[in-house]
């Protein structure tokens, strides 16, 4: 995992005095940031493609990236497979 990660994690777990384990405290935190970058891409693919703003659809792929990271984390593999399957067509989309 990324150290950056690591850190967003160790300090969240520090600000809410977090008095259970880590590993239960990651496996929240993870399931989380699955829900929220869910409903982010969601967002922006709908700014993208039904409101007209094309500029939101840019920031897709990071989006989706880090939903699989955060996906794979908590044991969400059906969904960390997708949202992997969505980053590798937007890339070959990319040069069209």
């Amino acid at each position: 995992m990324q150290l950056w990660r690591l850190e967003i994690e160790d300090h969240a777990r520090e600000a809410s005095e977090w008095k259970g384990t880590r590993d239960a405290f990651s496996q929240l935190f993870n399931v989380a940031a699955t829900q929220r970058l869910l409903q982010a891409c969601g967002a922006y693919a709908n700014l993208g493609r039904r409101q007209g703003r094309p500029d939101f659809l840019a920031h897709l792929p990071q989006g989706l990236a880090l939903l699989a990271i955060a996906a794979t984390q908590c044991g969400r593999n059906r969904l960390a497979n997708l949202a992997r399957e969505l980053v590798d067509r937007a890339q070959k989309n990319k040069g069209k």
